[in-house]
């Protein structure tokens, strides 16, 4: 329960039981409940839902088949199961009443109302900075208040089944996932539309395996096969359900070639859907839920519209619409009007019958010139929506890095400069399946002994094969693999290379990252590390001694003879840099006393064109830190001394950079102090970068 109610920093995942928006939206959906149903609720659902539970749970679809017109429960037993729940545990108390009251309306109300929940708490978790526009455009939407609460549909059971399963397939929780999709296929079977994509998006998960894949197929099939189960054998429920009218109209758009062969439409636009969502290098979760719109947004604009179908389209819509400006917002504001526009005009509307369980049709139009033009407009509104969907969603996506093709960050700096450090702890940020690291040491030319090494330092670029390494990251970089020998730091020998795979995150470590003009160009964002030399000294007669078997008179011995090379080829490349990380000692050095332990100060450098203030006023109110902000030429300057918790660390990044799990990242391990303090800057920055990019 506290997993569902309180986040990792302990804060509610619930502050909208504080809003009067909400308790609004709880008290007009129950009054509308208690006082409207439609024709397909009153006269359809409930009869057959009561049938079911007052003859103690016999087949109501061979009952219904056999004595009714076939038509009134069009959904599989866990849609009969899930919308019958609380008439079920309360007929004790309520079964006597007869016909169809307040009560019934309320009672068959409530699994919608719950689904409604939790629909709008997946909502709030994708959208945690949106609170109050998840409210007005999701919890108040009227269309989605008049489905559930006026009209009586039942989409919204299995749209709350396929939400909760992206809700856990974007936690990296596909078993989980796959029983909510299987929940959300036993409500509704046009939910197998979903399936497609929900593969595709697996299966391009790195970490996701064969083995996985075969336990989610058998996971999906039991839990489908189990929930079908009791009517499998029944004429009357494979009628009802699996060959019912409303499903075969998916075939009803067609170009009639000859006597005996069409071309179906929807099948063909759903199949091309398909194959462009599995044209992507990567997936992620706005992608994911933008295809979903798309393809239900279709299914729409295909098929003669009824009231709930739009269940299917409005949730991913508000996704989409509180992340976009104005402009797609009034789009939505016009659909709006036209959906009720439109359903007020066909004939035998609900909006005057449904009022107190009445059994009267009203003809409030019958000009089919007036409705054909409503419905013209309406489904030209869809239309936009979809471009609109396409063009500020599907295909501003795929052109954003991280999303589309691999994100390469370069990270240069001398021996010992903390590149390594730096590396891990991004890694731990974006975790270890979304990244692949590359080490420049890999391209030195002579293993450890050789005869070469009295002629050249490893910082001397003669010493590297830096060609074939810019080769290798525009290779990874336009998504091809690329086979690279490893440098063993312990043995100083070549390990067997190996093929390397791109990924969406790519790091690029080493002593010549940025020094190829054409390799420096290639990189989405760099940073240089660049320690003050005392720091850098002891730093590196730490590692060498502890790690590497060295004295220290023999790592001083090293750093004075690379000192020419280090000045005149490495710090050289600092200038290139997107972020310069500054470590110093506030206190002084022996690079003999390896016992004491630096003083630490940072300062990051970074252009004064990037926006930082929003970093800045948060960090600011650490009272265990000190910052100073300077302006310098076309630099900007951040110094700090003191030091902060990871937890603090971890509340800022969870406040500040939401678009972590935008990218499937939820996860992320930040570090205390400086490195901490360095990981919120980097990837602050890159999403910021971006950002910048793709306006």
């Amino acid at each position: 329960m506290k997993f569902f109610l309180v986040d990792r920093q302990g804060n509610s995942k619930l502050p909208i039981l504080r809003s009067k928006l909400f308790w609004a939206g709880v008290a007009i959906k129950l009054l509308l409940a208690i006082c409207f149903a439609s024709n397909y609720l009153r006269d359809l659902f409930a009869p057959f839902a009561n049938y079911f539970i007052s003859s103690g749970f016999e087949n109501p679809y061979a009952h219904f088949y056999s004595n009714g017109t076939g038509t009134e429960f069009p959904y599989p037993p866990l849609m009969l199961w899930v919308f019958s729940s609380f008439s079920t545990l309360l007929y004790p108390f309520f079964g006597h009443l007869s016909g169809f009251s307040a009560v019934d309306s309320l009672l068959y109300r409530l699994p919608l109302f719950f689904a409604d929940l939790a629909i709008l708490f997946v909502l709030l978790r994708w959208l945690k900075t949106y609170t109050r526009e998840v409210l007005v455009w999701y919890w108040l939407s009227p269309i989605l208040i008049y489905i559930n609460y006026f009209h009586g549909q039942l989409d919204v059971i299995p749209m709350a089944f396929l939400f909760g399963s992206m809700y856990f397939l974007f936690k990296n929780k596909w078993l989980s996932s796959v029983v909510f999709l299987a929940f959300a296929i036993g409500c509704k079977t046009n939910m197998l539309l979903v399936l497609p994509f929900f593969a595709i998006y697996l299966f391009k998960i790195p970490n996701f395996t064969l083995k996985s894949a075969l336990g989610a197929i058998f996971v999906l099939c039991s839990v489908i096969f189990l929930v079908n189960l009791p009517y499998i054998g029944s004429d009357g429920f494979m009628n009802m359900v699996y060959n019912n009218p409303v499903q075969q109209q998916v075939f009803n758009l067609y170009y009639q070639f000859d006597e005996h062969l069409k071309f179906f439409f929807i099948p063909s636009v759903y199949f091309v859907l398909v194959l462009y969502y599995a044209s992507f290098k990567f997936v992620n979760r706005d992608q994911l839920i933008l295809f979903l719109a798309f393809t239900f947004l279709i299914l729409t604009l295909m098929i003669a519209p009824m009231q709930g179908w739009y269940y299917w389209v409005v949730p991913f819509l508000v996704f989409f619409i509180i992340k976009q400006g104005p402009k797609v917002k009034m789009v939505f504001v016009m659909l709006t009007v036209l959906y009720f526009l439109y359903f007020a005009l066909i004939p035998h509307s609900d909006f005057l019958s449904s009022f107190n369980f009445s059994n009267s049709d009203y003809i409030i139009n019958d000009n089919p010139l007036i409705l054909n033009v409503a419905f013209s407009l309406f489904q030209t509104t869809l239309i936009l929506t979809g471009f609109l969907i396409f063009r500020k969603g599907i295909s501003t996506n795929m052109q954003a890095k991280f999303l589309s093709q691999p994100y390469m960050i370069g990270i240069g700096g001398d021996s010992a400069s903390g590149k390594s450090t730096l590396t891990s702890a991004l890694v731990s940020i974006f975790e270890s399946h979304n990244t692949e690291v590359i080490r420049g040491d890999d391209m030195h030319k002579w293993e450890r002994g050789n005869e070469n090494w009295n002629s050249f330092t490893h910082l001397d670029p003669k010493a590297n094969k830096l060609h074939e390494d810019y080769l290798h990251a525009l290779s990874l970089k336009t998504g091809n693999k690329v086979k690279r020998s490893f440098y063993d730091h312990d043995t100083g020998e070549f390990a067997l290379p190996k093929f390397i795979k791109p990924n969406k995150l790519i790091l690029f470590e080493g002593l010549h990252s940025f020094y190829l003009k054409n390799q420096s160009d290639i990189y989405d964002f760099k940073i240089f590390m660049e320690p003050s030399e005392e720091l850098r000294t002891w730093w590196k007669v730490k590692r060498d001694v502890d790690k590497r078997g060295y004295a220290p008179s023999q790592v001083l011995e090293q750093i004075k003879k690379r000192q020419e090379d280090s000045i005149k080829y490495i710090r050289s490349q600092a200038n290139q840099a997107d972020l310069k990380a500054h470590f110093f000692s506030k206190k002084e050095l022996n690079p003999l006393d390896l016992d004491s332990k630096p003083d630490l100060g940072l300062k990051i450098s970074i252009s004064n064109s990037m926006n930082i203030d929003e970093v800045l006023e948060r960090l600011k109110k650490i009272e265990t830190l000190k910052i100073s902000h300077e302006y310098e030429d076309n630099i900007q300057n951040i110094t700090f001394f003191g030091n902060v918790s990871k937890l603090e660390i971890d509340n800022l990044a969870y406040r500040l950079l939401p678009q972590l799990e935008e990218i499937g990242v939820y996860n992320a391990e930040w570090q205390k102090d400086f490195d901490g303090i360095v990981q919120l800057f980097v990837v602050f920055l890159v999403f910021r970068k971006m950002e910048v990019n793709n306006l």
